[in-house]
């Protein structure tokens, strides 16, 4: 294992961990420290020894920046106006390589198991050093160029179960598969260091170019995750308050692709040897070709609605203002596809042409100043073919006698990584979609190896041996690349004259396990769903179950309320009635009294009736004070009731 990618991993992973680049820097000073056994603290010496260490420049108040952290943890101490280390405090910050290597040694064993279960075969750990390498790599020409441009580069063995690998792993532990993100998100971290500030910048006055092929992935012309991750750096862009763009000459490219992508799409003779990205998402989606013109037509507006309006250059061949060497750009670009044997044609040169028209037009608009901050640059374009940006930086280089300066282009992932340079994790969210795209577009059959196929198909059909109706079929369906680089892994040497019946095979197994998957995810749905109705009805029971304990319940108290009611109003109307009757029934009592002592003695008539008047009186008061309750108890309810 190289150093370079632990250290720069680990310089990743500690600004992760502490989302100041500051404190993420301090573990590295510590260790320079430690390991010149300095007392006192030499400036000069960490900034020589760091630059050789780990190839990044840095300044010395950078440097103080940094070595503030350490008088602050009390690992760095001043005395007599000096700076010294305190040795016991700062051996707690020293970088550690178990966590990495413990994270690399898990990924190795899982890749190498997962290889011997499918070939029987073991792996070297050079071989799988290799994979790891060519997968981090940000220069690695394999990733930055689209597989479109030659149609003849291939996946090796090795190479094939290594995406397919990561594929898995993806779904299936997600840690280790984090450390493989984190490892692809520090290559590019090495280089944001060189075109960044430590600090939060701001990037509201930078206009921001997109080329092409980032257009069609906002479109969603690409693979799922490419557009994603895409979408994702668009969001963070717009969040710094950028200027989109996209200049004028490549929204014609970018119509004009599109345009006559529709007219082949729709064709009859449609074939996948010969369909870019733009035909193969206009025929997979179904498009009418109505449909497919009205896209074209809109497409200003489906991009102003993505945040991007088109930049109006009225480019001049014949001004020189600010005119760079359009012939020495073009030249460059091209000799980096020779170097890597790739080969293109005159459709592929005119794209050439267009993204050096473009990066002229940039240093036009820039009007001659040069930067060394990104964020004051002014204008930038980004490109996700970072051998184009890698031209571009090759290219400013020769213009400018000093280094450091900030080309007319850079590689999307590095613009994104300088974004979320305080905010390390969410670009290895984006990293991940992008190892999953790359792993995905690897994974696609090359344009040779698709053209070896439709050839083999046409003669099958030539000759009978199939169908037209299959002959259609096998030459169009957007299945046909999984099947084909599943049975050839992408190898030339796989490829026979049969082997359209076994991708034929294949496809019909491909159709036969994803009807057994939606039969088995219907299954399941049916299962999910019949349970999900017998609890929906328990709950349901219990539900009414328990409204009816809760009425019940309530119909009791109600029932005690109304009796403890009635009470208190009886009570009220008893109160009353014997106050307004007291004095009558009081005289009634004394009279009969008196009548008693005065005439029960003589039983005459007219005493008689005297008693008997009387006995009426007491029971008339009586049958009175008894209405009167009841009256008064009926204005008691009233009364009570209202309060």
């Amino acid at each position: 294992m190289e150093e370079k990618y632990f250290d720069v991993y680990a310089l990743f992973k500690m600004q992760c961990a502490n989302g100041n680049v500051l404190e993420a820097y301090y573990p590295f000073m510590a260790n320079i420290i430690l390991e010149n056994n300095m007392e006192e603290i030499n400036e000069d010496l960490i900034k020589k020894v760091f630059e050789e260490r780990y190839k990044i420049n840095i300044s010395v108040l950078f440097i103080r920046q940094v070595l503030g952290v350490g008088i602050e943890n009390k690992s760095i101490v001043k005395k007599y106006g000096k700076y010294i280390a305190d040795n016991a405090e700062l051996k707690k910050y020293k970088i550690g390589k178990s966590d990495f290597n413990k994270s690399w040694n898990t990924l190795k064993s899982l890749f190498q198991k997962y290889y011997y279960s499918i070939t029987q075969e073991s792996i070297s750990d050079e071989i799988f050093d290799r994979l790891v390498f060519s997968l981090i790599d940000t220069h690695s020409i394999k990733f930055i160029i689209d597989s479109e441009w030659t149609g003849d580069d291939k996946v090796d063995d090795y190479e094939y179960y290594w995406y397919s690998f990561i594929k898995e792993l993806s779904q299936s532990n997600q840690k280790v598969f984090d450390f493989l993100a984190y490892l692809s998100a520090s290559s590019t971290y090495r280089e944001a260091l060189f075109v960044s500030q430590p600090q939060e910048v701001k990037y509201e006055n930078l206009n921001i170019y997109l080329d092409s092929p980032m257009i069609f992935a906002l479109l969603g012309m690409d693979s799922v995750e490419r557009c994603e991750a895409y979408q994702e750096l668009l969001n963070e862009i717009k969040k710094k308050g950028c200027n989109i763009q996209i200049l004028d000459n490549n929204f014609e490219e970018v119509q004009g692709i599109i345009e006559r992508a529709s007219n082949w799409a729709s064709s009859s003779a449609y074939d996948i040897s010969k369909a870019n990205k733009v035909a193969k998402y206009f025929h997979d989606s179904g498009k009418s070709r109505a449909d497919m013109i009205e896209y074209s037509e809109g497409l200003e507006d489906r991009l102003n609605e993505l945040g991007i309006i088109v930049k109006e250059t009225s480019y001049d061949t014949l001004s020189n203002s600010f005119q760079e060497d359009e012939e020495k750009l073009f030249e460059m670009v091209s000799k980096k596809y020779s170097e890597h044997n790739m080969s293109f044609s005159q459709e592929k040169e005119e794209t050439i042409r267009c993204d050096v028209k473009s990066i002229i037009m940039i240093y036009r608009e820039r009007k001659g100043k040069t930067f060394t901050r990104i964020n004051t640059c002014t204008d930038l374009m980004l490109t996700i073919n970072a051998a184009l940006a890698n031209v571009c930086k090759n290219y400013e280089q020769t213009r400018c006698s000093t280094t450091g300066h900030i080309p007319a282009c850079v590689s999307a992932d590095l613009f994104g990584s300088i974004l979320w340079l305080n905010s390390p994790l969410e670009s290895v969210e984006y990293q991940k979609k992008k190892i999953l795209a790359d792993c995905y577009s690897a994974l696609r059959p090359n344009k040779a190896l698709l053209r070896k196929y439709v050839e083999s198909v046409e003669t099958a059909w030539k000759t009978g041996e199939i169908d037209e109706k299959k002959y259609l079929f096998m030459r169009s369906h957007a299945v046909v690349s999984d099947a084909l680089m599943n049975v050839t892994k992408g190898d030339y040497a796989k490829f026979n004259d049969h082997t359209y019946i076994d991708v034929y095979e294949e496809i019909q197994a491909i159709a036969r396990k994803e009807l057994a998957d939606e039969k088995n995810a219907h299954g399941l749905t049916q299962l999910e769903l019949k349970s999900a109705n017998e609890n929906l009805e328990q709950k349901s029971n219990d539900v009414v179950r328990i409204t009816n304990q809760f009425n019940e319940y309530k119909l009791q108290q109600e029932r005690k309320n109304q009796e403890r009611f009635d009470k208190k109003c009886l009570k009220f109307g008893t109160c009353v009635s014997w106050f307004i009757c007291i004095i009558p029934y009081f005289f009634t009592v004394v009279i009969a009294e008196f009548i008693k002592a005065k005439y029960t003695n003589k039983l005459t008539i007219k005493n008689l009736i005297i008693i008997a008047a009387i006995a009426v009186i007491a029971i008339l008061v009586t049958v009175l004070r008894s209405h009167l309750v009841r009256l008064f108890t009926i204005i008691g309810h009233k009364i009570l009731k209202e309060d």
